[in-house]
């Protein structure tokens, strides 16, 4: 479901990798989706040294990627939340109903 999401909402291309983690494209940005926790992370969003010492575009490309991999990891948190969710949903009725 989560690869689903990110293909679907994400226009995301993944390929599949050996271990724990797939490459991934997202919106031109390069990284990681870890198998294990679910997650993206992006090549270009590594927190820079020095920022000012870097040219405008690469700050400014640093921050996109970051906002991006935020909404993604947002996105797909809400989405593992609702499924644990529904998932427990007859425990919650059962405590519920007591």
């Amino acid at each position: 479901m989560v690869l689903e999401t990110l293909v679907d909402e994400f226009d995301a291309q993944i390929e599949d990798a050996d271990g724990g983690r797939m490459d991934i494209i997202i919106d031109g940005f390069h990284g990681q989706f870890s198998r294990r926790d679910l997650d993206v992370i992006f090549n270009e969003s590594i927190p820079l040294y020095r920022p000012e010492l870097f040219e405008d575009e690469v700050v400014f490309r640093h921050k996109k990627a970051v906002a991006l991999e935020e909404k993604v990891n947002k996105d797909l948190r809400l989405l593992m939340a609702s499924e644990l969710m529904f998932a427990n949903e007859d425990a919650y009725v059962n405590y519920m109903n007591r």
